[in-house]
């Protein structure tokens, strides 16, 4: 008897927690799955507007409280040329991302508007309002991206580079096995080629290079290994120096360089392996186009260095209106870092070149 009762009292304590859950379980997990796709969608908007530089206090927010769901009005002042049709894209891209859904999207001509409805169901979460102000402006300045030491290796990573749809520039080591298919290959692939010649060094090279610009050369010597380089690369349209701590400290042997490479109207690159480097006056002097490195991308292979160096390169294109950061062929990681980096570095306003659009 008593077992019989405890079993009835059980039965019954189980259809309580089952109807419980019918009844009440299901709509607390639907408002509580709603809230976190509302601020799902909200997050992806700050984020989307973050990665084109606009500025916290450039943005007005206000919140309607909702029974379940609060719905968030923004209304941003946008860089008076920033498309609004790129940022609706990419708003759009993000809200679906997230989960959400674009409810209503026009944009107003007249008062230079552009008014986006973001949420889920016909449910409005986000409510944008974008006003150009003219005191903005989204381009905050040119970069060229140099990578080194091309010609020594083949292979998968010279083929990423190859294939990149970004504007870089080949810097490409003479005489070495693949320099010259290295070479072709970039050009037809549309990239910028630079030859990146080797010169004497305080420090020992790595490698013998067949090609090297001595301190002692003369100007016949000179004339002649750039004949040489170039015969080898002649969709080259500048040099740059591979190591040359030494040589470029010498001013009379830059005199000399900057004179062969004015007759042949080819520009320089001064890498700066040395801070008493004298090329970059000299060639000046001579009124040969000439630009100098800003920044080294990747002398610590490290994620964080690389970063902090594309961060760099970028301040200084803010500051300066241009900026060259020079990469190696042989680190992997750099490849990686600016394949992720250099689309979301045009967002924020930045345009990439080749470095010859750099000249003066």
């Amino acid at each position: 008897m008593k077992r019989t009762k405890i079993i009835k009292i059980f039965i019954i304590f189980s259809a309580i927690i089952i109807i419980t859950r019918f009844f009440f379980g299901p709509s607390g997990d639907k408002v509580s799955r709603e809230k976190n796709l509302a601020l799902s969608i909200d997050r992806a908007v700050e984020n989307c507007l973050k990665s084109f530089d606009i500025q916290e206090k450039w943005i007005k927010k206000k919140t309607i409280k909702g029974n379940n769901i609060d719905k968030s009005i923004k209304e941003v002042r946008v860089p008076k040329d920033l498309p609004f049709a790129v940022i609706n894209l990419a708003l759009t891209n993000a809200v679906i991302d997230s989960g959400g859904l674009i409810i209503e999207g026009k944009e107003l001509a007249k008062s230079k508007r552009l008014i986006i409805t973001a949420g889920y169901n016909k449910i409005v979460t986000d409510s944008l309002i974008l006003i150009k102000d003219r005191k903005l402006t989204h381009k905050k300045g040119k970069i060229a991206i140099i990578i080194d030491d091309f010609g020594t290796d083949s292979g998968e990573l010279i083929e990423k580079y190859l294939k990149s749809p970004e504007k870089i520039t080949f810097s490409i080591i003479p005489g070495n096995k693949y320099s010259k298919e290295i070479g072709e290959s970039a050009s037809k692939n549309e990239k910028e080629v630079i030859i990146h010649l080797p010169m004497e060094s305080h420090e020992p090279f790595e490698k013998e290079e067949k090609i090297i610009l001595k301190e002692k050369m003369n100007r016949r010597s000179i004339t002649s290994i750039i004949n040489a380089s170039s015969k080898e690369l002649p969709m080259a349209k500048g040099l740059s120096n591979h190591m040359g701590s030494k040589a470029t400290e010498n001013a009379v042997l830059m005199k000399n360089l900057a004179e062969v490479l004015r007759r042949k109207k080819m520009f320089f690159i001064d890498s700066r392996t040395t801070n008493n480097s004298k090329a970059f006056e000299v060639f000046k002097k001579s009124r040969v186009s000439v630009l100098k490195r800003d920044i080294f991308l990747d002398n610590e292979e490290t994620r964080e260095f690389i970063l902090a160096q594309l961060n760099e390169l970028m301040q200084t294109a803010r500051d300066n209106g241009k900026a060259i950061g020079i990469g190696h062929a042989t680190k992997e990681l750099t490849y990686l870092l600016l394949s992720e980096e250099m689309p979301k570095i045009q967002r924020k306003g930045y345009e990439f070149v080749f470095v010859s659009e750099l000249l003066e």
